[in-house]
C-alpha cells in the first residue's frame, strides 16, 4: 500500500506542475489571440488554470477515490495555498453542472473566466474567451495528453 500511495503522490504532483507549466505557457499565447486577456492578473490565471487542467486530467481516470481527491488537494496547496480552495470549487461546479446533464467544455471556460473576473455576468469578448479556455484545457487535459509533457 505503501508504494501504491508513494505513485499516488508522484502522479499527482507531477500532474499540478505540469498544469501550472502548462497554464503559464498557455496566457501569452491566450493574451496575443485576445488582448483584453493581458490584463488579467497572472497569479489568478496560474490558480484558476492549473486547478481546472487538474480536474480535467483526473475527471476522466477510472478511479476517482477519496485517497486521490486528497493527494490532488495536497498537491495543489504545496503549489499554492489557494489551490485547494479552487481545486474544490471547480470540482463543486463541475459536479453541478454534471448532475444537471451539462458537463461541456464551456462548463469548464465558464469556471476558469468567472473566476478570472470575479463575476457571473461575461460580455462577448468573455465568452469567446471561455470557449477557447475551455477547448484548451479539455484538449490537452481530458484527453491525457499532458502526460507527454514534462516526461
Amino acid at each position: 500500500m505503501i508504494g501504491h500511495k508513494r505513485r499516488m503522490k508522484r502522479y499527482c504532483d507531477r500532474l499540478v506542475m505540469v498544469a501550472k507549466v502548462w497554464s503559464h505557457g498557455a496566457f501569452p499565447l491566450i493574451a496575443n489571440k485576445y488582448p483584453f486577456a493581458g490584463e488579467i492578473d497572472l497569479e489568478r490565471w496560474d490558480l484558476f488554470m492549473t486547478a481546472a487542467c487538474v480536474w480535467s486530467a483526473i475527471e476522466k481516470l477510472s478511479k476517482r477515490t477519496v485517497a486521490l481527491y486528497k493527494q490532488i488537494d495536497e498537491s495543489m496547496a504545496e503549489r499554492n495555498p489557494e489551490g485547494f480552495n479552487a481545486f474544490a470549487d471547480c470540482d463543486d461546479f463541475m459536479r453541478r453542472r454534471q448532475a444537471k446533464g451539462i458537463l461541456t467544455d464551456d462548463s469548464l471556460g465558464i469556471w476558469i473566466v468567472i473566476n478570472l473576473y470575479g463575476r457571473k455576468e461575461l460580455n462577448d469578448n468573455e465568452n469567446k474567451l471561455m470557449r477557447a479556455l475551455g477547448d484548451m484545457v479539455a484538449d490537452e487535459f481530458s484527453s491525457g495528453a499532458w502526460q507527454k509533457l514534462g516526461a
